[in-house]
């Protein structure tokens, strides 16, 4: 077994078993007057518990499973297929070597993929929580809170659960503006590109592409320049050269940012996923690699 297959195995055994304790626990307090956060709290001191016991057995710096999680969630575009097993045999392996061959202890991989896997299934159950909890009181206290704790099982990737919230319409947004009671339009990027993204992007296709020996007028420039359209507007006129966060991010690019290089990296990596789907600007996409590379 490779290690990213003994993560994956790992990680899937430990979330399966959450869960399942979860929709008992749960359950078992229907019939009493705790709420859902109350019984929340006592399930997430067990495992808080069980987390500082983890790292205890290896003693390697929180920073490590920090940066190793950002990268499980940032870099998943960098592979097509086996993601999570190419990401612990490949990232995963380099940012452990670069951290475990500064540190006084001595820890193997193996025994780092087995702490990994435990606390990121842990931590991925209280994200699940966090983002679904005004859903999930409202189950709880309809009593049927043990259908929504049944995993979603996948060959070779992590386990999961099913988010209960809605997902957004990518219809435009409406918003009514108070003094004249207008309806205005509040347009949402299809790619679910950020303001300061687009920036970025404005900057790599200024900074970087041209020197890509492209510089001349193409359809490349034309689709990334429709990718960043209303990015500019004319209020933005006055606002170079004043610490204006979108001026920033155009003139810096992700240089703007106070994050360390590797998130710097990590945030590359987020405006690739994204833009993934957009056909015909490969080059463009390797430039933005290049960018990252040099970050």
């Amino acid at each position: 077994m490779n290690y990213g297959e003994q993560f994956v195995e790992i990680y899937n055994k430990k979330f399966a078993s959450i869960c399942l304790n979860a929709k008992t626990q749960f359950e078992s307090y229907y019939n009493t007057n705790y709420s859902f956060v109350k019984v929340e709290k006592v399930l997430i001191k067990q495992l808080v518990e069980e987390i500082d016991k983890l790292l205890k057995s290896n003693n390697l710096e929180r920073e490590i499973y920090e940066t190793c999680d950002r990268i499980i969630r940032g870099s998943r575009n960098h592979y097509t297929s086996e993601v999570t097993l190419s990401l612990i045999n490949d990232e995963i392996y380099e940012i452990f070597d670069q951290f475990t061959s500064k540190s006084k202890e001595k820890v193997n991989y193996e025994e780092f993929i087995y702490v990994f896997a435990n606390r990121k299934a842990i931590y991925d159950y209280f994200s699940f929580l966090e983002k679904n909890k005004e859903e999930l009181t409202k189950i709880f206290d309809n009593q049927k809170i043990g259908n929504f704790f049944n995993v979603v099982k996948a060959n070779n990737e992590l386990y999961k659960l099913n988010d209960l919230k809605k997902e957004p319409q990518k219809k435009d947004s409406q918003k009514i503006d108070p003094k004249n009671k207008v309806i205005q339009k509040k347009k949402v990027s299809v790619y679910h590109l950020t303001q300061n993204e687009k920036m970025i992007l404005l900057h790599v296709l200024l900074h970087e592409f041209k020197d890509s020996g492209l510089h001349s007028l193409s359809t490349e420039y034309f689709r990334v320049l429709s990718l960043t359209s209303e990015c500019l507007t004319e209020q933005d006129v006055q606002k170079a050269n004043t610490n204006h966060t979108k001026y920033n991010y155009f003139y810096k690019g992700v240089n703007a940012s106070d994050k360390p290089s590797f998130e710097k990296s990590i945030m590359i990596d987020e405006i690739l996923k994204k833009i993934e789907t957009v056909k015909n600007i490969e080059k463009f996409k390797r430039a933005l690699v290049r960018y990252k590379n040099s970050k």
